[in-house]
């Protein structure tokens, strides 16, 4: 059986993402979303540790992330402000 190392489970539904990274616009897929943070996929060049300014779904403010890792297509960001339980639900039902 293989180690999990996630923190938080993860809600796979495809939302509507745009990615500021300073110099560009993207709007790469989502894969998933956790209260740690998301998965994105179709985003390139942008190295770990950088910041980012993030809006998950077509009406939610920017959110600060940090992207934490690559894994081939897939990108994985952490929220830099923590995102409680509670907030967390509102935030998925608002994007269902």
């Amino acid at each position: 059986m293989k180690d999990e190392r996630r923190g938080y489970p993860r809600v796979y539904m495809p939302i509507p993402t745009e990615v500021d990274e300073g110099d560009s616009l993207m709007h790469p897929s989502v894969i998933d979303i956790s209260r740690g943070g998301i998965c994105i996929r179709g985003v390139k060049d942008i190295p770990a540790g950088k910041e980012l300014s993030v809006r998950i779904g077509e009406e939610s403010s920017l959110v600060k992330m940090k992207v934490c890792w690559w894994h081939g297509p897939d990108m994985g960001c952490g929220f830099l402000e923590f995102v409680d339980e509670h907030k967390f639900a509102k935030m998925i039902k608002r994007l269902m």
